[in-house]
């Protein structure tokens, strides 16, 4: 972004030749002159070496040249202009890192949590569904035992790549933790998350995962449950479709399971007995 304040009428040709000394010269300072004005400028260097310059500050005054004194101020402004810009990068670095998963770039846990109350606020205000999908890779930790943690890393990279391609633009797909995944699906009844987390399983299914030791191609399963609802607390939602998950897994893996199914049905009776018995039971 370029800006002036006051006049500074026919010295266009001027300032680009100080602002491109700046950049060259080993003390970051260019100087030019023109129609009896002395311009300078100041390079403002990048946080990183090899980088290019973040941009450049440039002074006019007429009469009388810039010394080394306003050489050294310019040079004082610099630095702290780079360092204001290291603050806002590193700013919107830690903003991006609290919502964002470093290693699949699907949405963070915390963001996760945040948008899943705010949707289940709007479905109770509105009475539209809103649906969750759980996805946890299958056999996971082999990849990891078998073939090292940069290979299971990968494994989750082109999963979490498989998810956001199926998500619709209203949808957020999430890493939830560790090798579990999960879609938040606004506006989807039970069936047709069913029908969104079936084409993703499916889509999973069709990977081709190469190997980090060049020899050939890994494949990737995973197993899903659904859950949908237009009322209540995010948690429970996210219980019913994790409980839905937990009989995919139970039922042979590589499926994908709605709340309510038996199967479902007959976990959360599981644990719910198992909730309710005494401490030593």
């Amino acid at each position: 972004m370029t800006g002036y304040n006051g006049d500074v009428t026919d010295l266009d040709a001027a300032f680009a030749e100080a602002e491109g000394h700046a950049e060259e010269n080993a003390d970051g300072v260019g100087l030019a002159h023109a129609k009896g004005t002395h311009v300078a400028a100041v390079a403002i260097w990048p946080r990183e070496e090899g980088e290019p310059t973040q941009g450049v500050i440039t002074v006019s005054r007429a009469g009388r040249p810039f010394g080394e004194d306003d050489h050294e101020l310019l040079r004082t402004l610099a630095s702290r202009a780079s360092l204001a810009l290291a603050n806002v990068d590193m700013h919107d670095d830690v903003a991006r890192q609290a919502v964002t998963d470093d290693l699949t770039g699907l949405a963070s846990h915390g963001l996760f949590r945040a948008r899943l109350d705010d949707e289940m606020r709007q479905a109770a205000r509105y009475h539209h569904p809103v649906a969750i999908a759980m996805f946890d890779i299958d056999n996971f930790k082999a990849f990891n035992d078998t073939y090292g943690h940069q290979q299971g890393d990968l494994v989750l990279r082109r999963v979490a790549e498989v998810l956001s391609e199926t998500c619709r633009e209203a949808d957020l797909a999430a890493r939830y933790g560790g090798e579990e995944m999960a879609l938040i699906l606004p506006h989807t009844d039970l069936d047709g998350a069913h029908e969104l987390a079936e084409r993703a399983r499916l889509a999973i299914e069709r990977l081709s995962v190469p190997r980090l030791d060049g020899q050939g191609s890994l494949s990737v399963t995973t197993s899903a449950g659904v859950a949908a609802g237009d009322h209540g607390r995010g948690d429970s939602l996210v219980a019913a479709a994790d409980t839905a998950l937990y009989a995919a897994k139970r039922a042979g893996k590589n499926r994908t399971v709605r709340a309510g199914d038996p199967g479902a049905d007959a976990i959360a009776r599981e644990l719910a007995a198992a909730t309710e018995r005494p401490n030593g039971e």
